[in-house]
């Protein structure tokens, strides 16, 4: 049964967009004992109680005190996401798995293989902003992606955390983007293109303005002014009130 399990949630972890899927491994490991890794002098050890199987990393007075047996290789996959360039090992025991980020060193110890590309790596995180429908996964490595459906689908529909009542906006009018961690007080701040990228580029919600903010206009010059305490305060184009809809300034 737990062999069973495994080849189903497979196809979760080696399918993604336009991919086939890939197969599970023949047989896992049933036996008890110790395991070897292709990445790592690390060794493991498997065994079953009372039903159910438990794998563990062994010390090296663990296999002292069992006498130094031969670890028997352990069937290991090579993914990664296609938005990132982190390798992840995961290694197929019966009833469970280990998943490891590798370093370049560990790859090629294990011989340099090609990863496969996956639908969905464990320790993998799911967000949705309020401000937009849009699914972004962060990957173990801190990469996050905005993913497209069928990469959701790939990974299983996993639910998203849903991040109430912050998000990202935009001026309608205007090319700043704030990060709003409060939207109903209107507490946010201008993000750079940096922190924007690094957040997986979600699509800012358009705003023609936001609450508390001014178009205003000083008695001695035609100019309208646009005042906020989220993004760039300055001095409007004729385009630019045009686009924010023509509101009528009050008095700076």
């Amino acid at each position: 049964m737990a062999g069973k399990a495994i080849a189903s949630t497979l196809a979760l972890i080696a399918v993604a967009t336009g991919l086939t899927v890939g197969a599970a491994p023949a047989q896992a490991s049933p036996a008890s004992g110790y395991y070897s890794v292709p990445y790592s002098s690390t060794l493991y050890y498997h065994y079953e109680n009372w039903g159910s199987a438990y794998t563990y990393e062994a010390s090296y007075s663990d296999w002292a005190r069992d006498g130094f047996p031969a670890p028997q290789p352990v069937t290991t996959d090579f993914v990664h996401y296609p938005w990132s360039s982190a390798i992840y090992a995961v290694s197929y025991f019966d009833g469970g798995w280990v998943w490891k980020q590798l370093a370049f060193e560990q790859w090629q110890r294990a011989g340099a293989p090609r990863p496969r590309n996956a639908g969905y790596i464990e320790g993998t995180t799911y967000h949705k902003w309020s401000t937009s429908s849009e699914i972004l996964a962060k990957a173990p490595d801190g990469n996050v992606h905005k993913l497209s459906y069928g990469e959701w689908q790939a990974s299983g529909f996993q639910e998203p955390e849903y991040r109430n009542n912050r998000g990202y906006q935009q001026l309608s009018w205007g090319s700043d983007i704030a990060y709003m961690f409060n939207i109903t007080s209107n507490y946010g701040y201008r993000v750079d293109y940096a922190e924007w990228q690094a957040e997986g580029f979600p699509t800012p919600q358009k705003v023609r303005s936001f609450p508390g903010d001014e178009f205003c206009q000083y008695w001695f010059s035609s100019d309208i002014y646009y005042w906020s305490d989220v993004v760039s305060s300055h001095k409007l184009s004729y385009g630019e009130w045009q686009a924010a809809g023509f509101p009528r300034p009050t008095q700076c």
